[in-house]
């Protein structure tokens, strides 16, 4: 979650903090409690003091993000969102389709869900690579930055299409922000449904265990 605060007198918001930096800048005096807050969702600003107890206690990150591509692999992907939400729970999983209505600021949502996030599984397809470092930006390749500026386990998952699994680019083909992905070992999940099951118990460890060390 990403909060911002207007201090006295000022004309700007500063921010984003978490809930925890909140709670240290008023400890520390910096907030006194009196400023304006929001966070996306709140449809006005409010008290400090109000927002911070509210929102209770900060729970530690733990939402699964799903990075993709929304035009490549809907089978596949439906296959593994699936298989995801009876695993996991809707409510602890972050899907674009799923979690941004229209209407909604994309970009923040976006944001806020991977802050909210333990670990991203990048979705690797035919053509995944085609857009990376050649559009001003990139939403695949923001997602999985921001994924690393935050620390969460990042897990390159590759997805069988008509018994295909395409092939990872290769570090000199990856824009220099996210170049780090060719080093990291990737899941596999074929399509057929008894291989589709044992790769996914795989995963399953993989996830739990990047859950765990945020707790």
């Amino acid at each position: 979650m990403e909060i911002y605060v207007y201090k006295s007198g000022s004309t700007e918001p500063v921010g984003p903090f978490t809930l925890d930096e909140v709670r240290q800048k008023l400890e520390d005096g910096v907030f006194d409690g009196t400023e304006l807050a929001c966070h996306y969702g709140l449809s006005d600003w409010v008290p400090l003091t109000d927002l911070v107890e509210e929102l209770g206690p900060e729970n530690p990150p733990s939402k699964i993000f799903i990075c993709h591509r929304t035009d490549q692999q809907w089978l596949a992907k439906q296959q593994l969102y699936a298989a995801l939400k009876d695993k996991y729970g809707e409510d602890n999983l972050f899907y674009f389709e799923e979690n941004v209505g229209f209407g909604t600021d994309y970009a923040q949502a976006i944001r806020d869900g991977i802050s909210d996030s333990s670990v991203m599984l990048v979705i690797v397809g035919p053509n995944w690579g085609a857009g990376l470092g050649k559009n001003k930006q990139d939403w695949v390749e923001e997602e999985i930055r921001l994924a690393r500026e935050n620390n969460i386990k990042i897990v390159p998952l590759h997805l069988e299409v008509l018994q295909n699994l395409h092939p990872f680019p290769d570090k000199e083909e990856l824009p220099d922000s996210i170049d780090f992905l060719s080093d990291l070992f990737a899941h596999k999940l074929r399509a057929r449904p008894e291989e589709f099951k044992i790769d996914f118990e795989t995963l399953v460890k993989t996830i739990d265990q990047a859950r765990e060390k945020m707790q």
